[in-house]
């Protein structure tokens, strides 16, 4: 398992995170999730297959690079985060011209938005403030929710916990990256889950893909094995980031 020293520097230094015209997050995937999966008592494994062995194989990692590819609220969301087990995330999100840096440590996040994601998600600050150009602060818990989850991804064992106390079902395999998956269904209270787990190797979740309704959204993972180390902002260039929530 590598190690994610060196990962933290290049997000905060290159553009990882492509825009709408260019090439996707995720875009290693090669099959879509299926349509209409459900967890019906039809085929429903008892012992949850390789999925109930993923959470063992995810505790050798301490962290985890997160793809994600949503759409929420009618506006693209993707990105790409460096996650550990303790909370702590950096990367960078697109939300379709708009760029941001997120931070996160010690329950608290910071964005730094430039103009076009300021104008997506966030409402005009207080006089002399712009959200531009400066980290937005949220502590307990009142960073917007859709950009906090993105943080929140690693580990998915509450996610994969909830399937296999439902049931799932195994619906066939797909390309994630370079792996071949072994995917799973489960039919939530708010939609449908799909997990896709190395079919060889250790059992990692590599995939976690959601269906409600007409929206559809992914988590893809990628597992090292050392802790993120995470750059505090500069406390001149940090504003309280409540001011700049949409109501």
């Amino acid at each position: 398992m590598r190690t994610a020293r060196g990962l933290a520097t290049a997000l905060l230094t290159t553009a990882i995170v492509t825009g709408a015209a260019g090439c996707r997050p995720g875009a290693g995937t090669t099959a879509e999730p299926a349509a209409g999966a459900t967890a019906t008592e039809t085929g429903v494994l008892r012992d949850g297959g390789r999925l109930a062995r993923s959470e063992g194989a995810a505790a050798a990692a301490s962290s985890a690079m997160v793809t994600l590819d949503f759409t929420v609220d009618g506006r693209p969301l993707t990105g790409e985060v460096l996650t550990d087990t303790t909370g702590r995330c950096l990367g960078r999100l697109a939300s379709g011209a708009g760029r941001a840096e997120v931070l996160a440590a010690d329950e608290t996040v910071w964005i730094r938005p430039d103009a076009a994601f300021a104008a997506d998600w966030f409402a005009p600050g207080p006089a002399g403030q712009p959200a531009v150009g400066r980290y937005l602060q949220f502590k307990g818990g009142k960073a917007p929710e859709a950009l906090a989850g993105a943080c929140a991804a690693f580990p998915a064992n509450v996610q994969v916990a909830q399937a296999l106390l439902l049931g799932v079902t195994e619906t066939g395999r797909r390309t994630v990256g370079s792996r071949e998956a072994t995917v799973y269904a489960a039919r939530l209270r708010t939609g449908v889950t799909e997990f896709a787990v190395a079919a060889d190797g250790a059992p990692l979740l590599v995939q976690l893909v959601r269906t409600e309704g007409p929206a559809r959204g992914s988590y893809t993972f990628d597992y090292y094995s050392s802790k993120v180390d995470v750059p505090m902002p500069p406390g001149g260039e940090v504003s309280d980031g409540l001011p700049y929530l949409k109501g």
